[in-house]
């Protein structure tokens, strides 16, 4: 359903343009938080890499899903990739070594009120100078499209999801 929802809402070409807009030079090491099964992130590298190569990916999630495959197909780019199963707030308090020049998230920020994000966003501020972050608009038409998933045949936990994920969505 994820995938299905990224494709509709342009999120990898969102993230891809974000990147290049922000990150004025090719990074070295970028983190990914909530990176789930990393299909989201290989279709924005796969936009970046010719003019990205040698870049060391983290994908962090609490559920390790990665796959040799997966491993393969960032190889392919010219990209290397760590994985680590983690919840983010433990990993980031305990974490430390080489900063990363970006931390990416894609439709994770929602989940959290604002007092958690701004522990989150404390804790991460250290480990990266900029955070990259496409998220659901809090608007009408985010809404009404939200209430009409079932028409792509999405199941009963992201219909419920992506309700409130529009509901705690971003403004700017």
């Amino acid at each position: 359903d994820l995938a299905r929802i990224n494709a509709l809402m342009f999120q990898a070409p969102i993230m891809a343009s974000l990147m290049r807009k922000f990150l004025t030079r090719p990074p070295g090491r970028i983190l990914e938080i909530g990176a789930g099964d990393g299909t989201f992130m290989l279709k924005v590298a796969r936009r970046m890499a010719r003019d990205w190569r040698q870049v060391e990916l983290t994908m962090l999630d609490r559920i390790g899903l990665a796959t040799p495959k997966l491993a393969a197909d960032f190889a392919g780019l010219g990209w290397t990739i760590e994985t680590i199963t983690a919840d983010v707030f433990d990993w980031a308090e305990r974490a430390d070594g080489r900063a990363f020049d970006a931390i990416t998230v894609n439709l994770f920020l929602h989940h959290f009120n604002d007092a958690a994000l701004l522990r989150l966003f404390s804790l991460l501020r250290p480990k990266a100078p900029l955070i990259l972050a496409t998220e659901p608009l809090r608007a009408g038409f985010a809404l009404v499209a939200a209430r009409i998933l079932p028409a792509i045949g999405v199941n009963d936990v992201t219909r419920h999801d992506a309700v409130e994920s529009v509901r705690a969505g971003f403004r700017g």
